[in-house]
């Protein structure tokens, strides 16, 4: 199972600019989709961190995530 760990961590332009999570991960899958309508004047970084879980108790992996 994917998931996202929060917190997201935004550059200075793009704190509090979004009502939802920017971006979400498919449960199964661990593909990254977005999740907002991005707009041109829209410039920065978002940072996030992906985890894995297997069925194996303490079974994880991590991968921090930066979208530029």
């Amino acid at each position: 199972m994917y998931s996202i760990n929060p917190p997201f961590r935004f550059s200075p332009d793009l704190q509090n600019k979004f009502d939802t999570p920017p971006f979400i991960v498919g449960k199964q899958d661990g593909i990254v989709y977005t999740n907002v309508y991005f707009q041109q004047d829209m410039q920065g970084y978002i940072e996030f961190e992906v985890a894995v879980k297997d069925p194996v108790p303490g079974h994880i992996t991590k991968a921090n995530v930066s979208v530029r």
